[in-house]
């Protein structure tokens, strides 16, 4: 992604900004980044135990390793704090979208592997194919 925004788009995420109340500026993408996930976040139930899938989600030690690995990985997971949050979810989408994996955002015992095998091939070149 660019991180460049179109004159369209910026005054639409200011509306949006000031309609939730936040006080991040429209120019800052990780800022904004942040507060969209979090409206998804708590839209979707995930901060209420409602969301669908959530029951899918690994230990919270797991969760921690992943979020780590994610960091070394060159994702932006938020918080190393072993909680899932919207900016673990939002940087797993991005990993299961650049691995091939189907996009869900769930930190599911396959997903926390994929991304520990991954963290562990850094450098590899690939030996062929499955």
């Amino acid at each position: 992604m660019s991180r460049q925004l179109d004159p369209v788009t910026t005054a639409a995420l200011g509306r949006f900004l000031a309609e939730s109340g936040s006080d991040a500026p429209s120019s800052n993408y990780e800022a904004v980044l942040r507060v969209l996930f979090t409206a998804v976040w708590n839209r979707e139930g995930w901060g209420k135990g409602e969301a669908a899938g959530q029951d899918k989600i690994v230990e919270r030690e797991k969760v921690k390793a992943s979020q780590e690995a994610l960091k070394k990985l060159g994702y932006e997971p938020g918080p190393l704090d072993g909680k899932f949050g919207p900016a673990t979810l939002a940087s797993i989408e991005v990993f299961q979208q650049d691995t091939g994996m189907k996009i869900d955002g769930l930190l599911s015992r396959n997903t926390h592997d994929s991304i520990q095998r991954a963290l562990l091939l850094i450098g590899e070149k690939p030996k062929g194919q499955v």
